[in-house]
Formats: C-alpha cells, sequence, structure tokens
C-alpha cells in the first residue's frame, strides 16, 4: 500500500524542499511531489496531467519548481503563467520550534482575462541561502481549487480533469543549478 503523508506548510519548508534542493528526496517524496514547471503552464492544463495527491491539506497537487527574479529586482519574482497570472493575495512566515524563521508560504489566486479564477496557489519557501541559485528560488508549490468555488465551477472540472492513463511527465533534475548535498534538516515531519 502506498503511503501520503498529509504535509503541513512547516513539514514541506524543513523537510521536504531541502532534500528535493540537494537532490536526496525520501524515497516517497516523488510520488506526490510532482517536478513541473508550474509557471510554465496554466492550473487547468496541470490537472489535466498530474493527478491531485491523497490526504493533501486543502487537497490540491504539489510540485516542486522554481520562480524566476523579475530582470532587475532581487525579490520580486515572475509569476505569468500561460494567458494569465498568478496575483499575490498574502505571505506568512513559517517559524520552527525554538521560533526562528525557517521560510515562508505566500498564498497565490489565478488570473486570466482580466478575471479572477477560483485556482489557488500556496508557494512555499526556503529561507537558507543556497536555495537560491542566480535567478530562480526553488519552491514547492500547492495548486487547488478554492473551497468556496461554486460545485459547477471551471476551476472544480478542469481538476476533476486529470485522466489516469496519462503519464505524468517528470523532469529529470532539480529546477536549481546549484545543490547543496549536505545541507539538509534532520527534522521529520510529525506524522498525520
Amino acid at each position: 500500500m502506498l503511503f501520503f503523508p498529509r504535509p503541513i506548510p512547516k513539514d514541506l519548508i524543513t523537510f521536504y524542499l531541502p532534500r528535493l534542493i540537494a537532490g536526496k528526496p525520501t524515497k516517497d517524496t516523488e510520488k506526490f511531489v510532482c517536478r513541473a514547471d508550474v509557471y510554465g503552464s496554466e492550473p487547468s492544463d496541470l490537472a489535466g496531467k498530474f493527478a491531485p495527491v491523497p490526504r493533501c491539506e486543502k487537497g490540491g497537487r504539489l510540485f516542486f519548481t522554481s520562480c524566476k527574479r523579475h530582470k532587475g529586482s532581487s525579490t520580486r519574482k515572475e509569476r505569468t503563467a500561460g494567458d494569465g497570472t498568478w496575483v499575490r493575495q498574502n505571505s506568512k512566515g513559517v517559524k520552527n520550534k525554538a521560533g526562528v524563521k525557517v521560510g515562508e508560504t505566500q498564498n497565490f489566486r489565478f488570473k486570466k482575462d482580466g478575471s479572477y479564477t477560483d485556482w489557488l496557489m500556496e508557494e512555499h519557501h526556503c529561507c537558507r541561502q543556497q536555495a537560491v541559485a542566480g535567478d530562480e528560488e526553488p519552491v514547492i508549490c500547492r495548486m487547488y481549487v478554492s473551497p468556496r468555488a461554486p460545485p459547477d465551477s471551471a476551476a472544480r472540472q478542469e481538476s476533476a480533469a486529470f485522466v489516469q492513463q496519462k503519464p505524468a511527465p517528470q523532469v529529470s533534475e532539480p529546477p536549481c543549478d546549484k545543490k547543496k548535498r549536505d545541507d539538509v534538516a534532520e527534522e521529520a515531519p510529525a506524522a498525520a
């Protein structure tokens, strides 16, 4: 039987993301965290290629990807996706047990043709300096349909469009050019 954890933002930032950056994912990580260019496709396209993760908080799909910086900016990120864009709604720092900030979760809503859709995304960032390589920063994204979306919304229909027979395309290498293989968190996520 395949085990799918129920990772919370702290687990994604302190346990899974550092291992993916270092190229040392756990045995089952790649079964529930897909490698895909979230900013190269619209949410509906990704929903058709990747299955939702069982037991995933808020449902949805988890992706290991990288966000690119705007040219000439050290902080602004490029978040266009197909004919739309991910618009930042808010952000929240994530702290470890000692109260030290270890990362950040930023929340986004997808906007296309001038209107917001029912697609939402959380982008989980690690505070570690080695997480940033050049103009790209590796992140884990949780993409899902808003719980407030009506049952007949386009996003709900797109999310349900995954066809089991399609193989999920996988990227052979992490999106990070510079990998630091020895610096991963020792703390395992809490059991669900």
